[in-house]
């Protein structure tokens, strides 16, 4: 009896007594409302939690900073749909593990600061942003929540991203493993895609058929879409970014099993890709592509190696595409060959670009703020202009797209000099990969809005924009850390 009494004196067991039975109390009352632990809210109420803490408590960044990408890769509007807490807020699982994941990053690792320039940009950028979001509720304010929304999710959660990417590493070979990760977890995405091609299946359809927009349902015109990125286009900017990288990856990292992967995940991707039937992804896919060869340094042995490899992957993907995927391949060559050059982005651009004219200010976040003025302009119905940098101008106005395009560029600049201050190894992989990131983004940036096109492009371009400013910083002997 005295060893019981013992037991229940000391604190920490008084506590876990405290919490076992909150925990059962709370149990007991979801039985009671629910019913049932076969529901969706038992993971939201009861596992949840456990990974959040574990996510809180780990010290190892790759596995911190992995987890919210591939929430928001495999789980967003997937498994879990966004719910809306207010008309001005959706909180989805991917801001739940980013905002933990930022909390762990600061309370465990040092007190990296910003450089003031970057944060002089940062506060431009955001207050041009809200001057645009009062320009677009100034003829009523029907659009107060969508334009808040619109600019929680796109830019407060790509803030927060970039801020991850910055703050999350110290050492080159960390972000090596994370970028590796990233090529998975791309090679995962195309496997989701060509899935759903095969099958007719949108990966959506997890939710509830009713919870998939009609423009997603993979019938008739709409087959393309599917897969764990939603829109083809997006998926297809993705692959323009990751697979150049992955050929780098290749080139430059000495485990054979990496490059291997890397390989099959630059074979699934191509699949994907001619599957979804993007133009704009094939064609920026080979510009980006042409990139890669600035950072490879050629010399006999590599040149037949690559000539060896490429032969060899052009011979098994043929043999692949003609025994698994030929009708979907011709059905995608035939859909492209019919669009042609044709399109609608002829009457968006010079509309957006008058648009522009007139409201140099922005007209706020909503696509519903631009699809009204377009109407008006163009007597078209598109929700965005097709073109990220117009896309800036219209949502920031000239104020907000000045202050982000001198934030990138000067970071890419940053990276470049610190490419040619001859890193160690790890480093300067890490940075060329980033540039190829990022030269991926700028190319498909002229003819898809995928800064604001839902949110999954930019919250990872601003992920290897922080990644890519910390690595330049340190290699360039100009990182600010605040002492304890």
């Amino acid at each position: 009896m005295n060893s019981i009494f013992n037991f229940l004196g000391e604190k920490q067991y008084r506590v876990f007594l405290l919490l076992i039975s909150i925990l059962l109390g709370l149990l007991y009352l979801f039985l009671e409302f629910k019913g049932s632990l076969a529901t969706k809210y038992t993971a939201y109420f009861f596992v949840a939690p456990f990974f959040l803490f574990l996510l809180f408590k780990l010290k190892n960044p790759i596995i911190i900073v992995a987890a919210p990408i591939f929430t928001l890769i495999f789980f967003e509007n997937i498994i879990i749909s966004r719910i809306p807490v207010s008309p001005y807020l959706r909180v989805g699982i991917t801001l739940v593990f980013t905002l933990t994941a930022f909390a762990s990053i600061i309370w465990h690792n040092p007190k990296r600061k910003l450089p003031g320039a970057f944060v002089v940009l940062l506060l431009l950028y955001f207050f041009f942003i809200g001057l645009s979001i009062i320009n677009g509720n100034v003829e009523g304010l029907d659009l107060v929540p969508s334009n808040m929304s619109s600019f929680f999710t796109t830019y407060g959660e790509f803030l927060i991203f970039f801020l991850i990417g910055y703050k999350a590493f110290e050492e080159p070979e960390q972000i090596q493993d994370l970028l590796f990760i990233l090529i998975v977890f791309a090679a995962l995405s195309g496997i989701g895609h060509i899935f759903s091609m095969l099958t007719g299946t949108n990966l959506e359809m997890i939710r509830g058929e009713e919870m998939v927009q009609d423009e997603r349902s993979l019938s008739e015109g709409h087959w393309r879409y599917g897969g764990f990125w939603g829109n083809v286009n997006n998926m297809s900017a993705f692959y323009v970014m990751i697979i150049p990288a992955s050929i780098l990856y290749i080139n430059k990292d000495k485990r054979i099993y990496r490059k291997v992967i890397a390989a099959i995940t630059i074979a699934i991707l191509l699949i994907s890709l001619l599957m979804g039937a993007s133009r704009g992804g094939l064609l920026f896919l080979i510009l980006n592509s042409l990139i890669v060869l600035f950072f490879i340094k050629l010399d006999v042995k590599k040149l037949i190696y690559g000539i060896i490899g490429t032969l060899l992957l052009v011979v098994v993907m043929n043999q692949v595409l003609d025994q698994f995927f030929i009708e979907y391949v011709d059905r995608a060559i035939e859909e492209m060959s019919r669009k042609g050059t044709d399109s609608p982005r002829e009457k968006i651009w010079p509309a957006a670009l008058e648009i522009i004219k007139d409201n140099p200010t922005g007209i706020g976040l909503s696509p519903y703020n631009f699809s009204r003025l377009l109407k008006f302009y163009a007597n078209m119905s598109w929700v965005n202009p097709h073109n990220m940098y117009l896309e800036q101008l219209t949502q920031t106005g000239w104020g907000g797209f000045l202050a982000f395009m001198t934030f990138f560029i000067w970071i890419i600049a940053l990276n470049l000099k610190a490419v040619k201050s001859k890193p160690p190894d790890s480093t300067e992989l890490n940075l060329k990969f980033l540039f190829l990131i990022f030269s991926g983004f700028m190319l498909m940036s002229l003819t898809e809005p995928i800064f604001c096109n839902d949110y999954k492009i930019n919250h990872i371009f601003g992920l290897c924009l922080g990644m890519s400013l910390f690595l330049s910083l340190k290699q360039l002997g100009r990182l600010d850390l605040k002492k304890f």
